[in-house]
């Protein structure tokens, strides 16, 4: 794997080996604390802001620990949005981050109570219909990310042969640079490891995926990667 893939590999152990715990500390905490919750509602105290190991006596260092992991977690997953298209399994983090971002807003329309805390006056204009917005939004941004992932794993790739016209780079305002290549009058979409391979004015074969219609590798890319020395 590219390092890219380590660092996505290393982000998720990170996130397992922080929101397992948080989450048994967090049902152990309401279990042993309930009344300390009430009243920090009261007093209008997020529920997102209240430690969860609140209620259970930790070791000193724990807390400072678990804080550096929380914001290691941040960083890297604003690294990680930028750098989305850069391999294969980066697309496939970015469409499982879009799955999870379409729960989040999906389950915010759903519940009365979290949606009840946005102060937004024109949130609050019609909060019904807004509700079903949001709810409406969730689902479509989870449907667009699980049938692009689905059709990228289970269905075969796309294979497209032709005259490299040109390559070219855009940039998002937000999350880094996007890379195109045009084949024979087509313009797609590619991940970084297979850009590079690519050169205009040649012929080339890249494989596609089926859901997100990036290419994800090229001819010349396994030519390079059959080159390679073999590592012990």
């Amino acid at each position: 794997m590219s390092m890219p893939d380590w660092f996505l590999v290393a982000w998720w152990l990170l996130a397992a080996a922080v929101g397992i715990p948080m989450f048994i500390l967090t049902r152990r905490s309401d279990h042993l604390d309930r009344q300390r919750a009430v009243l920090s509602y009261l007093k209008g105290i997020p529920r997102w802001w209240s430690p969860a190991w609140r209620g259970v006596q930790l070791p000193g260092p724990v807390p400072v620990a678990l804080l550096v992991s929380v914001v290691s977690l941040a960083v890297g997953a604003l690294v990680l949005l930028f750098i989305h298209d850069w391999t294969r399994l980066l697309v496939l983090n970015f469409q499982i981050f879009m799955i999870m971002f379409g729960g989040a807003v999906a389950m915010a329309g759903l519940s009365s109570r979290v949606f009840a805390k946005v102060s937004a006056v024109w949130v609050r204009a019609a909060p019904r219909l807004m509700r079903t917005l949001f709810t409406l939004l969730g689902v479509a941004i989870i449907a667009t990310g699980s049938i692009a992932a689905i059709k990228d794993v289970a269905l075969p790739r796309l294979v497209v042969e032709g005259h490299v016209d040109r390559v070219t780079t855009g940039r998002w305002r937000f999350f880094g640079d996007e890379y195109f290549v045009v084949i024979d009058g087509k313009r797609l979409r590619s991940t970084f490891e297979a850009f590079v391979h690519i050169h205009p004015a040649r012929r080339v074969r890249v494989e596609i995926g089926a859901g997100s219609g990036m290419i994800f590798a090229s001819e010349a890319q396994a030519r390079e990667a059959a080159r390679m020395p073999a590592r012990n």
